[in-house]
């Protein structure tokens, strides 16, 4: 059996024989390029074999069986290695495995030139995260590329990749990027693209194509495409090219951005298409009309000027009101009408201070303009040493209620200078009973008013939907729509309302602990909490009420308040990770009114809330409420989510006395670890009808994940098919309706 030997060992002994030399070698480390004129140190050359062949007299040592070299960071591997101690060379054939740093290939042969750092290889076959990139030769260049002749790159380490591209020649510059001539993209054994030249991040792995295929009764068969280039750590774009045979082409490209020190980011994004078929039934049976040039154009800023005072920018400017809902349609179920603002905020501790201005964008929405609007509000502050505290909420804004074009609903206006004051007196009483005693005044100033009585708007005045968040359930459908009209009347002029009220917080917290433990059910301890409460409100009746003022958001309905709110909450609570855990947090209230309107009852409904989490892999929340005097059902909303190592299953309902009783149920199977499934429904159980059907097969492809969907919503159906490269995330596509 033959041994390793070291070439320490050979120096010695080449020594004993008289051989002039010693096997070191001195060189520049390997990160300084050749030139660069930095003071190096002399580096040892070490290597090792089964077997030495050397004549004791020529400058050149062969290690054969399981050879291996070592050069500062370089790594080799071979069947055999020679080291060429005058020429700076080594020589490695056979399963040549050869790394520098993250730098890997393998390859027949190889030349390492030990004083400059180049390599010149046979077949070549490597790793630059996170591509594999293989060759008919390969070739390290004095700069530090490796230049690959008749090479082929992918993110697949299989044999035979599904995706690659194939080119003439790749150059890779390590950690970099990497440029290829004369490129083929290909598919299996398919060319599906060709392009002269192609350069390619390997430092950012953002940049990626996303293809979308599919069909629907609306668009009829469609692709949706889009690249994500990431043009510097700084910038990255997403270019959108999509074709729907019923509607036409569409494009469009978002870029988001950031500076160096994180002080901007944003995203401003721009979508175009020709559509040939823009109106659909409800749009005639409204008489709208929509224009074949259909656009979205968005921007979102965020400036950090100093620590605590940024700045918002948010604004979508649309071609027509339902483009959303046609190209984007997961926008507009998030948000059926879209905000368009700038905010500057000065966030403090104590205090927050906010000039915001809101103008309407789009003339087909109903928006209360606010140009500007300038607010300011404390939290809680101690006055001096005393026992008391003081909160106050100010704004001053210049207000416009704007309806949508051809509404024939006259536009008013008015300037408000309002000021909140309140004082609290919080104290303990016989070391368990809180009370806080407060008063609060209110002023409210508006430059024009109303004289007339007319009915006050609704609770979802359709005002508001641009002031607060759009309201929706579980199953993405708006709460509630509201038709409520301003008819026309003559201004009041100016006038002040004045608010006078007190109030009364009272509660209490009492526990009981057990010593309990289940480790199945991850119970350590138990405690039940239980905290009673009660919140007395009143407000005397002003002399400006809600019917003599202009109605833009809640502050302006505001009037005569005498009520009680009684509360109870329990709590079941338990430690998990050593942390308090609340297997079961129930709330309910109703509040008592102690002057009830004549087309009111002595009690409100009674409200439930309540949030069960009694395991790891269990969780439902449900609230409803309870009309008092009749004793019906008003509303019922619950929502579960049950886990198991394969299965995930959510169960919804929402409930709406004579509206509307919708379920919903998603359940998700890891039927093996290449295969899943997926499927959800909406049914409307008021009308009978399946509203909505989806159904996903996801498939572990490898270096791909892929999915197929079937969807049917509103009698549209629609298929599509998604494929992701793993190496890099997949490029967000709306496949609209």
């Amino acid at each position: 059996m033959p041994t390793r030997s070291h070439l320490c060992v050979l120096i010695g002994l080449a020594l004993v024989l008289g051989a002039s030399g010693r096997a070191r070698a001195a060189e520049a480390e390997p990160s300084a390029p050749a030139g660069s004129g930095r003071a190096v140190p002399e580096l040892p050359v070490d290597v090792t074999g089964d077997r030495m062949i050397w004549d004791g007299r020529s400058e050149q040592i062969t290690f054969v069986g399981s050879a291996s070299a070592r050069y500062g960071a370089v790594t080799l591997g071979a069947d055999r290695i020679t080291y060429d101690q005058g020429r700076k060379l080594l020589q490695a054939v056979g399963n040549v495995r050869f790394q520098r740093g993250e730098e890997l290939f393998e390859t027949d042969r190889l030349t390492y030139r030990i004083d400059t750092g180049e390599v010149t290889s046979g077949a070549y076959q490597g790793y630059e995260p996170p591509v594999f990139v293989r060759g008919s030769s390969a070739e390290r260049q004095p700069d530090g590329a490796i230049s690959v002749e008749e090479a082929a790159a992918t993110t697949c380490e299989l044999p035979r990749p599904h995706t690659r591209i194939e080119a003439r020649r790749v150059l890779i510059y390590p950690d970099d990027y990497l440029i290829a001539r004369q490129v083929y993209f290909m598919l299996g054994d398919r060319a599906i693209f060709y392009l002269p030249y192609y350069k390619k991040s390997l430092g950012d792995r953002s940049s990626n194509f996303s293809f979308v295929p599919g069909y629907s009764s609306r668009f009829g068969p469609f692709l949706l495409t889009a690249y994500r280039w990431a043009i510097s750590p700084l910038v990255t774009t997403v270019w959108h090219l999509d074709y729907r045979a019923k509607r036409g082409p569409g494009g469009g490209l978002d870029v988001k951005y950031r500076t160096p020190d994180n002080a901007a980011s944003g995203l401003v994004s721009g979508y175009y298409a020709n559509d040939d078929d823009p109106i659909d039934d409800e749009d005639i049976a409204a008489g709208q009309e929509i224009d074949q040039d259909r656009y979205r154009l968005r921007l979102q800023h965020r400036q950090d000027f100093t620590a605590g005072i940024y700045g918002l920018v948010d604004a979508t400017y649309l071609s027509d009101p339902d483009v959303e809902e046609d190209f984007f349609e997961s926008d507009f179920r998030r948000q059926i009408q879209p905000d368009s603002f700038a905010n500057v905020v000065k966030a403090a501790p104590d205090y927050t201070l906010s000039l915001l201005v809101r103008p309407q964008v789009n003339d087909f929405y109903n928006v209360v303009e606010r140009l500007p609007d300038l607010s300011f509000e404390t939290r809680r502050l101690r006055i001096a040493d005393s026992p008391f505290y003081y909160r106050t909420e100010s704004s001053a804004a210049n207000l416009r209620a704007r309806f949508e074009e051809g509404s024939g609903v006259e536009d008013y206006e008015s300037i408000r200078l309002d000021t909140l004051h309140q004082v609290f007196y919080p104290k303990k009483y016989f070391g368990w009973l809180n009370l806080v005693p407060r008063a609060h005044f209110r002023a409210t100033y508006y430059d024009e008013t109303r004289r007339e009585e007319r009915p006050l708007p609704g609770e979802t005045n359709q005002l508001y939907r641009a002031e607060l968040p759009t309201v929706y359930d579980e199953f993405d459908r708006v709460l509630m729509v509201s038709t409520n009209q301003f008819p026309d009347v003559e201004g009041g002029g100016g006038d002040t309302r004045l608010l006078y009220g007190v109030g009364l917080e009272s509660f209490f917290r009492g526990y009981r602990m057990w010593d309990y433990e289940d480790n199945y059910y991850n119970l350590h301890g138990l405690r039940h909490v239980v905290e009673p409460s009660a919140d007395y409100y009143f407000t005397a009746e002003p002399d400006l009420t809600p019917d003599e003022i202009y109605q833009f958001d809640p502050i302006d309905m505001l009037g005569e308040e005498n009520f009680v709110r009684w509360g109870l909450r329990n709590k079941l609570q338990t430690k998990r990770r050593d942390v308090p855990h609340d297997l079961v947090d129930f709330f309910v209230y109703t509040d008592w009114r102690l002057d009830p309107q004549e087309d009111q009852s002595d009690f409100s409904s009674v409200y439930f809330d309540n949030e069960l989490r009694p395991t790891d892999r269990f969780w439902m929340d449900n609230d409803w409420a309870i009309d008092s005097e009749e004793g019906d059902l008003t509303y019922f909303n619950t929502y579960l989510r049950y886990a198991l190592d394969r299965v995930n299953l959510g169960v919804g309902h929402r409930y709406r006395m004579d509206y509307s009783s919708l379920f919903s149920t998603e359940v998700e199977w890891a039927v093996t670890h290449n295969w899943g499934l997926r499927a959800y429904h909406r049914f409307e159980a008021e009308e009978g009808e399946l509203e909505e059907q989806e159904y996903t097969i996801y498939r572990n492809l490898h270096c791909w994940d892929g999915w197929f969907s079937v969807r049917e919503r509103d009698g549209d159906l629609t298929a599509w098919v998604v494929l992701s490269l793993k190496a890099f995330p997949s490029v967000p596509i709306s496949i609209g309706k």
